[in-house]
């Protein structure tokens, strides 16, 4: 699925990107590429434009039961915040096809145009936070990395370790729920 998406190329490297209408000026990493920022470094430039489908994929298979659009955009934010830890691969495709993690997620799952809208709102947030923006209207911290349905199939529990505390929803969310 193709979005609004251009890169900006100069002396050869990927310096920056418009998404929507947005100036990302770190597109290593927001599109999950591997970037050069010395000479001494190999440069291998990789543009995965389907981050949206992702999401929405990932949204499909974790989340998809979940009444509030809140907790579905958490789930998709826990995606995000694995790209830009250096604890799990920097990509949203490496991320959920990481070993033992998303098991709801699959290529084959389908398109939702609510699940890919929510998708593409969280990713235009994520890019505008990239660019330097504040209060772009995240619904967890940038240190939360995991999740686990409360057994209901309609809520999702959000943490920043495995055994740590569960999140309290104490940010303002965007979402009318």
């Amino acid at each position: 699925m193709k979005r609004n998406l251009k890169l900006i190329i100069a002396a050869g490297i990927a310096v920056a990107v418009i998404f929507e209408g947005y100036l990302v000026t770190r597109p290593q990493k927001v599109l999950g590429i591997e970037y050069c920022v010395s000479a001494d470094e190999c440069q291998n430039v990789v543009v995965d434009s389907s981050q949206i489908h992702y999401l929405a994929q990932v949204l499909y298979g974790e989340a998809r039961g979940v009444k509030s659009t809140t907790e579905k955009a958490a789930v998709a934010w826990v995606v995000l915040n694995r790209v830009d830890s250096s604890d799990f691969p920097n990509s949203v495709y490496g991320v959920l096809t990481q070993k033992n993690q998303f098991n709801g997620f699959s290529e084959s799952n389908p398109d939702d145009p609510e699940l890919i809208a929510i998708a593409s709102d969280v990713l235009k947030r994520w890019y505008r936070e990239h660019n330097g923006e504040t209060s772009v209207g995240r619904v967890i911290p940038d240190d939360y990395y995991y999740f686990c349905g409360d057994g209901s199939g309609e809520k999702n529990n959000f943490t920043r370790t495995l055994n740590s505390g569960l999140w309290d929803w104490s940010l303002e969310s965007p979402y009318e729920d």
